[in-house]
Parts: structure tokens; C-alpha cells; sequence
């Protein structure tokens, strides 16, 4: 399960101490959760299409914000959310290896 392994992966990063990181990954294992707790209400279990479309979902969020970001002169901010991008595409070619990103 993802979740399994987004949480060993944060105990792994905040080691290394790599914000970016351990900060997106808390927001991916907390999204999985929310899921998780909405679909056991329902009897159903979260799928891998779940946790694709949570993935995909945090990416695209984070792309509309970007530019949001640039334009107000928030470079720093612009430059953060491009790194964690960067990394949830990563985490999905690791895990959703025959998936498109974006």
C-alpha cells in the first residue's frame, strides 16, 4: 500500500532532514488518510486509482498555484511548489511507473 511506504520513505527523508521532502510527504500520507477514513464510512478500501488521483490532484494544484505565485513576486514560494512537483512526479514514476505524469 502506498501509505505503507510514503511513511517509511518520511522517516527516511527526515534523517536527511530534506524539507521539501518531509513536508510534501506529510501532505500525501494525511491526503491518503483523509481518503482512507471517507471510503471506511462507505465499507471500501482506498484503490491505487485513488491514490493516482490523489498524486495527480496534489500536482495540479500545485501547478495553478505557481504562476499565482510568480506573478504576486513570491519567487521563493513559486520555487518551492515547483520542488515538490518535481517529487510527487517522481514518488509516481516510482510507484505508478506506467502512468503519465501531469
Amino acid at each position: 500500500m502506498l501509505l505503507d511506504s510514503l511513511r517509511t520513505k518520511l522517516i527516511e527523508y527526515q534523517k536527511s532532514k530534506a524539507e521539501i521532502e518531509v513536508s510534501t510527504l506529510r501532505l500525501l500520507i494525511s491526503e491518503l488518510k483523509n481518503k482512507e477514513i471517507e471510503l471506511k464510512g462507505a465499507g471500501k478500501e482506498v484503490s491505487s486509482e485513488d491514490e493516482l488521483r490523489i498524486l495527480k490532484k496534489q500536482i495540479k494544484n500545485r501547478n495553478e498555484t505557481i504562476p499565482m505565485y510568480e506573478k504576486a513576486g513570491r519567487t521563493e514560494t513559486a520555487e518551492k511548489e515547483k520542488k515538490e512537483v518535481d517529487f510527487i512526479q517522481l514518488l509516481m514514476k516510482e510507484y505508478f511507473p506506467n502512468e503519465i505524469s501531469n
